[in-house]
């Protein structure tokens, strides 16, 4: 880039700014002949930064193609997600939202009604205090504790469909409070969580359906430390009360996560005692096989009260081409318990963080 770029570049970018953030841009004055393109350059690069520290805008994209030998389910591609996560820190607070577009939203009205395909909504977004490395508190809409639930970025996970049970035994978030934090003691951590927040009623971001809130919390030992060869391996413990306005849902779990070299384990297992009980399980060995290639397998069951156990296995195959990059192709049988129609499901992804 030229001199006389740099310049323009700067100027424009601090002309923009002023308006919005004061002092951002008027610490030099851009406009002065004698600065040299090396300096304007400093500057440029500087506002640059003060934009990202300020604005930090990043988030994922997912597009997916699904197909079954169902009589009744038609192949189809869907634009599923695009989400943005805007955030800021200071040193020792931190603001964080995701604003989650899913299945590509639009709407429209007439003056008195709003139609429309889609869904707009915010996943998440809570303020949190950094006390130390063993208390944090965190207050707002809050995702549960949950190893699937937390990890759900489509970027992240190795599979287009998440495990059946997630998010089916243990909602997927909370509006309230949490304190979480993590210790070692030697070679022994533990991370815990604990929650409190408005039970699952219908608009449980803006209010309660009763007085009982519902209260939780995950308990997890970190012992890569104590065996040699594992980078990761964690064991997780859960428990989770929501007396709703017409029934008491008590829900437990156990999940684990373990990593040695090129092979990975994840296992998840809840039971819901209610009116509607049920329960859940995952197991998903994987290996990297090649390069940035991994290969998985899941098996899985739900099974509810209300409806029939489902049991589903899962092959699949994910190549990250770069980091943020990820190409996902699965296939997966389903079977039930009582008449329903059994199924074989092909699915195919690209998920990509920006």
């Amino acid at each position: 880039m030229d001199g006389t770029s740099l310049r323009w570049s700067a100027l424009v970018l601090a002309a923009a700014l002023t308006p919005w953030w004061g002092g951002i841009g008027a610490a030099a004055n851009l406009d002065d002949p004698a600065l040299s393109p090396e300096v304007l350059g400093d500057h440029l690069a500087d506002l640059t930064a003060q934009i990202e520290e300020r604005a930090g805008l990043v988030g994922y994209y997912d597009f997916e193609y699904l197909t079954d030998n169902k009589g009744d389910s038609p192949s189809h591609f869907r634009q599923h997600h695009v989400s943005l996560f805007v955030s800021r820190s200071w040193t020792s607070w931190r603001v964080f939202s995701e604003i989650e577009f899913e299945n590509a939203p639009v709407y429209a009205g007439d003056g008195g009604t709003v139609g429309g395909n889609g869904e707009l909504k915010v996943e998440t977004a809570w303020a949190e205090y950094l006390h130390a490395e063993w208390l944090h508190v965190r207050g707002g809409k809050l995702l549960l504790p949950q190893y699937w639930n937390v990890n759900h970025y489509p970027n992240v996970v190795l599979s287009t469909e998440r495990p059946l049970m997630v998010r089916a035994l243990y909602p997927a978030d909370t509006t309230g409070l949490m304190a979480y934090g993590t210790a070692y003691v030697g070679q022994l951590g533990t991370t815990y969580h604990l929650y409190y927040g408005n039970g699952q009623s219908a608009d449980r971001s803006h209010t309660d359906d009763n007085e009982g809130k519902e209260v939780g919390g995950q308990l997890t030992f970190h012992l890569d430390q104590l065996v040699d060869g594992v980078a990761r391996m964690n064991v997780g413990i859960g428990a989770m009360s929501d007396p709703t306005a017409t029934d008491h849902n008590d829900v437990y779990g156990l999940d684990t996560q373990i990593n040695a070299g090129r092979y990975e384990l994840l296992a998840e297992y809840a039971k819901r005692a209610s009116d509607a009980s049920g329960e859940g399980f995952y197991v998903q060995p994987s290996a990297r096989v090649w390069r940035e290639v991994r290969c998985f397998y899941r098996y899985e069951f739900t099974d509810f009260e209300n409806a029939p156990r489902q049991e589903r296995h899962t092959l699949g195959v994910n190549f990250r081409p770069q980091p943020d990059v990820s190409l996902k192709l699965e296939v997966n049988t389903n079977d039930f318990s009582d008449a329903t129609e059994s199924y074989e499901e092909v699915a195919a992804s690209v998920a990509i963080f920006f």
